[in-house]
């Protein structure tokens, strides 16, 4: 029996080398691993474990909010992100020399109303816009209370609502939006601020044919027929 450490050769029942005292007990004897093979199924590598795990947090989530129609991802991309860049841009060019201005006015209006006779044109203009705005987005928050969702989404025991404000208009609140981010430039004349603000109504347009296509989806002839009789952004125009 040769020695497993120095190779020297001994007998055949020794149990320890005679050159190197290495013990020779179950040196020829084959000894079991202890390296397990981890065996996946198949089911799971088709799946792809991190990417469907988070779809099916993902889905949990809606599922756990009531919610059973969404368009999230589309609307994130094509609105929201373009929304955010447009009235951010558009801020900056109008409020360049800083929002100090803006805010010493209305701090001046509420204690004397009759200082808003002696303000610019364009300056009247810009505040009525923004605050007839911020009317419409309130008057629309309320109208809607708790089916209003910041993202497009359809709820369980969601409903169409079309009385008040949405009598006279589908989406009274991207107008009040649309109004409110428009006046500031106006305010302040400026012009490249106000055209670069008007860029975002058709980033409007593109939410909203994705709300109602959802809301067609979901609701049928009584959306179809509810657009009929109302218009999209604007009272009796458009």
């Amino acid at each position: 029996m040769k020695c497993p450490k120095c190779q020297t050769d001994n007998l055949d029942d020794s149990k320890y080398c005679k050159e190197c005292a290495t013990s020779l007990t179950g040196a020829g004897e084959a000894q079991p691993s202890s390296t397990k093979i981890l065996e996946t199924p198949v089911e799971s590598l088709t799946r792809g474990s991190l990417f469907a795990s988070r779809s099916m947090e993902k889905h949990g989530f809606l599922e756990r909010h009531g919610v059973v129609r969404y368009v999230i991802k589309k609307d994130l991309l094509y609105f929201a992100l373009p929304w955010i860049l447009v009235m951010f841009i558009g801020f900056a060019v109008s409020f360049s020399d800083g929002w100090e201005g803006l805010f010493v006015t209305f701090g001046k209006l509420i204690s004397q109303p009759k200082r808003l006779f002696s303000l610019p044109v364009q300056s009247i203009a810009g505040l009525a816009l923004i605050v007839f705005g911020f009317v419409l987005i309130f008057v629309g928050h309320f109208t809607l209370w708790r089916f209003y969702s910041s993202l497009l989404v359809i709820k369980t025991d969601h409903k169409l609502i079309t009385h008040g404000v949405y009598r006279f208009v589908r989406h009274p609140i991207y107008l009040g939006t649309i109004m409110a981010c428009i006046g500031f430039p106006v305010y302040t004349a400026s012009l490249l601020g106000a055209v670069i603000m008007s860029l975002m109504i058709p980033v409007f347009l593109i939410r909203i044919r994705m709300e109602e296509k959802l809301l067609i989806d979901e609701f049928g002839d009584a959306y179809r027929n509810y657009k009929e009789t109302t218009n999209k952004l604007i009272p009796f125009i458009y």
